[in-house]
């Protein structure tokens, strides 16, 4: 992928731009600003910023309007809900429904005498226009974008004609990715199928299938409290494990007052906001960890770490089970006790060694091709900011 991306980034530097025409936004598109009350609407669909993916132009989650209370914005079916607050999030989706959006967003339509309908979303991503929405946002706390601003914007745009071949190309790759996520979302259920498979009927030959005891999380495991020094160890927060891999990344910070430590088969689960699924797994020796996590030390003569952490990977019932358990409202957060209190399934520790080797082969295979999407990601915007760079 690295060497075919790098050909068509070579072809596409070499696009003539004579002739393109330096646009203000408020030409490009219209503001459609429609309002509606929740509770006064034949919509069936409402999107809020929550529901958006940063870096998508899908919608996958929606709500409805009872969800939510307010004056609300009209979307069509075609048109492009932007998150106009805290646009460094990067998000904005087009709508494939009728429906209502938060009016924190900006319902944008493509004016198709300036702009393909079909490139208008991938131009909403470069890094050009996101770039500029971003400088325009006023405020500290939640920076916003006003329409008369973002309207006065000018931005080089390509003939309609070179729009439509590029949009073509775009959507090509936008499609290969979205094959990827479904084949990604199909695999993911079949292995909590068959977890849940393994954990009920048990392993050929069968092993004391039925009489596996139920236990507290806490009964398996130590809470581990140490504190660690400030910039002591590599540091990671809840925001560095990537929610679909459950893998970390090291950033170039520090840590800060009140982090722990987290040593070498320690499992590492979010309370803060729990249904993502912020759970990962320590392979190194030591490293420092976000106090927001509870850090778990396996009873190694009682468990296998794989066993639990792949029985826990992406388990609705315990996210849910923590979400339900959860305080506050802009970032609900649960308790270490609510953790150490879910019960697991326990069977003998060949049992476990066994499940966890099957687990793990599904999840190496899940995360190929996790990887393989993310190339095909940083394809599509690659070409969107090499032409529009």
């Amino acid at each position: 992928m690295k060497k075919e991306e790098e050909q068509i980034i070579n072809i596409l530097n070499k696009i003539n731009k004579s002739d393109w025409k330096k646009v203000e936004f408020g030409d490009i598109a219209f503001n459609i600003s429609e309002h509606v009350e929740p509770n006064n609407t034949d919509a069936e669909i409402y999107v809020g910023l929550e529901h958006l993916d940063s870096n998508s132009i899908h919608i996958r989650r929606t709500g409805v309007p009872s969800d939510v209370e307010g004056v609300k914005l009209k979307v069509y079916k075609g048109d492009v809900i932007f998150g106009k607050r805290r646009a460094y999030q990067r998000k904005a989706s087009v709508a494939n429904f009728d429906g209502i959006c938060s009016a924190h967003s900006m319902v944008l339509r493509a004016n198709p005498e300036i702009i393909d309908i079909k490139f208008f979303p991938f131009f909403i991503h470069s890094d050009i226009f996101m770039n500029k929405a971003i400088d325009i946002s006023e405020g500290s706390l939640s920076p916003t974008i006003k329409w008369k601003t973002l309207s006065k914007q000018k931005f080089f745009i390509p003939p309609l004609k070179i729009q439509e071949k590029l949009a073509n190309i775009l959507w090509s790759v936008d499609e290969l990715e979205n094959k990827q996520f479904n084949l990604i979302e199909e695999k993911r259920i079949f292995k909590k199928i068959l977890t849940n498979d393994l954990l009920t009927n048990g392993i050929k030959p069968k092993k004391n299938v039925g009489n596996w005891p139920m236990v507290k999380i806490g009964d398996v495991t130590t809470l581990i409290k140490k504190r660690s020094k400030v910039g002591e160890h590599p540091y990671i927060e809840i925001g560095d494990i990537d929610i679909d891999s459950k893998c970390y990344s090291f950033k170039d910070k520090k840590s800060v007052v009140g982090c722990l430590y987290a040593e070498k088969n320690n499992i590492i689960i979010s309370k803060v906001r729990p249904t993502r699924g912020a759970i990962s797994f320590i392979k190194e020796d030591i490293l420092v960890v976000s106090g927001a996590f509870s850090v778990l030390e396996i009873n190694k003569f009682k468990l296998d770490p794989r066993y639990l952490f792949l029985i826990l990977y992406d388990n609705n019932n315990f996210f849910n089970y923590l979400g339900i358990r959860s305080t506050g409202t802009t970032y609900p957060t649960c308790s270490d006790n609510d953790i150490l209190e879910f019960k697991i399934p326990l069977p003998s520790m060949d049992a476990q060694t066994e499940i966890s080797d099957i687990l793990s082969t599904f999840d190496k295979d899940i995360n190929e091709t996790i990887s393989m999407m993310k190339l095909t990601h940083e394809l599509k915007f690659s070409i969107i900011n090499t032409i529009l760079k």
